[in-house]
């Protein structure tokens, strides 16, 4: 931690700028509660997005980054976090979309319609495998500036990896 928190001032020194990776991560790397409008986007108003579609099936597609994707132009959009669920939803194909019916199947009658915050977890938890969540995670305790290594490149390793281990990423006031 104390190697992290070194390197973390390097950056800030080397950057000349206040920005650190950990504010570079909160514009890159949505926290775990998102704050949402409340307007009620249509399926033309998301569509004209021509965002990616998510199938499951693919295992060289990120799914964090498809989430991040929606996430951001959902925000734009100001809809709201069960709407952002709806319409996320119909973009998902093939596996995606058998798993997303098979957890609307589990769901009680009645139940409050499903939030983007439980609804990306377990997005997560279904895409992307513990162990590909531990190698992350590893990889990120690992990271290290190297002498070939401009800082943004590193910034840029620094916020991808730390999507996936945000436990290990000390706070603004740490």
């Amino acid at each position: 931690m104390a190697r992290l928190l070194n390197v973390l001032e390097v950056l800030v020194t080397t950057q000349g700028r206040s920005s650190t990776p950990q504010a570079t991560l909160q514009t890159q790397a949505p926290a775990q509660t998102q704050t949402f409008g409340n307007k009620e986007v249509s399926l033309q108003e998301f569509l004209k997005l021509k965002s990616p579609k998510f199938t499951g099936s693919d295992n060289s597609a990120d799914p964090q980054s498809f989430l991040d994707g929606k996430l951001k132009a959902l925000r734009a959009l100001g809809c709201s976090s069960e709407r952002a669920v709806e319409l996320t939803a119909y973009k998902l194909e093939d596996m995606d979309n058998i798993w997303h019916e098979t957890i609307l199947l589990g769901r009680t009658v009645g139940a409050t319609p499903l939030a983007w915050d439980k609804f990306s977890k377990l997005f997560m938890d279904n895409f992307l495998p513990d162990s590909l969540k531990q190698k992350y995670a590893r990889d990120f305790e690992r990271l290290v500036q190297t002498p070939d290594m401009d800082v943004s490149t590193y910034n840029t390793k620094f916020c991808n990896l730390a999507r996936y281990a945000p436990y290990l990423v000390p706070t603004q006031e740490a």
